[in-house]
């Protein structure tokens, strides 16, 4: 597919996605994400345009509905469960509120499996080396605040997690170096194997109590 259709069609697929979002925040009363500081956090592409990372852009906000959801169990603990009015429109219910950062969770998951889909061989490596980085980065952050057994855990899960990213960036310098003298079925092979990987990846993001 030529370079303009390519970037035409992820032009639409952007602005139906940011529909969808305004649609479903409207909907749940929240305030709206702030998508441009979104695009800025994730830098230009090659023709110097933000915010062409949407894959990014779904990580960021599955993550942030990730965490709102996992402190609304907190804010809920020893509160009166009476429901007040603001503005004359009833406050949303905890059960409310919950559903609603999971359907922002479920649909952002959809999305970037359909988007991770349609990635090369390399190009999907880069992408399971940039989650890797992510779930590096949010456990750094977690082992600041942790203490007893919750930090142990984590600082052998970094451990982990940095003894992966090596393999990992390896495997990438392997897979641009030979890619054009591969096969198909070899780049297919590969590529499932990689995917397989994000899967398993995926698994242990959203199971994990440490997320």
């Amino acid at each position: 597919m030529p370079k303009e259709l390519e970037l035409a069609r992820i032009e639409i697929e952007r602005d139906e996605e940011l529909q969808t979002l305004r649609s479903m925040e409207a909907e749940a009363g929240e305030v709206q994400s702030d998508i441009e500081t979104l695009r800025a956090m994730h830098g230009n592409t090659q023709i110097g345009r933000p915010g062409k990372d949407i894959l990014g852009m779904l990580d960021k906000q599955m993550h942030t509905a990730f965490y709102k959801r996992r402190d609304l169990a907190r804010q809920y603990e020893g509160q009166d469960q009476v429901q007040v009015s603001v503005m004359g429109r009833p406050k949303k219910t905890h059960e409310e509120r919950y559903a609603y950062f999971t359907n922002i969770i479920d649909h952002c998951r959809s999305q970037i499996s359909e988007g991770e889909n349609r990635l090369n061989l390399v190009h999907l490596q880069l992408r399971y080396l940039k989650r890797l980085r992510d779930r590096a980065t949010r456990t750094r952050l977690q082992i600041k605040t942790a203490l007893g057994p919750a930090l142990v855990t984590l600082k052998k899960d970094l451990a982990a997690l940095e003894d992966q990213l090596g393999i990992e960036a390896g495997l990438l310098s392997d897979f641009q170096d030979n890619y054009i003298t591969m096969s198909s079925s070899q780049i297919e092979t590969l590529r499932n194997s990689v995917a397989k990987k994000i899967k398993a990846f995926d698994s242990r993001e959203f199971t994990s109590t440490n997320t």
